[in-house]
């Protein structure tokens, strides 16, 4: 009966000792779309040819669908207006180009 007794004290005991959640921090939520992309590139990029790139890679036509629907949206923010709030973004594709 002791040896019973044990064998559900024990789990019980654990449960209560891991269930406390004072040292637990959580991991703030993702925002944003799934199909949505956040370029961060500065406007000289955007606007030349390395924008052009990503634009034809991601924001291309669905060709499955009757109407015409790009299969990801992007939006472009220049790097010195990406603050830390932009970072819980869901997809984020941060650009550097090194000369």
């Amino acid at each position: 009966m002791k040896k019973q007794s044990i064998f559900i004290l024990i789990p019980i005991i654990l449960a209560i000792v891991s269930c406390n959640s004072a040292g637990y921090q959580k991991t703030p939520m993702a925002h944003g779309n799934p199909g949505d992309i956040v370029v961060v590139m500065n406007n000289e990029s955007w606007n030349s040819e390395a924008g052009d790139t990503m634009r034809a890679i991601f924001h291309d036509y669905c060709p499955a669908v009757p109407l015409e629907e790009h299969i990801l949206d992007l939006h472009q923010i220049p790097k010195d207006q990406f603050i830390d709030a932009n970072m819980l973004h869901r997809n984020i594709i941060y650009q550097e180009i090194d000369p």
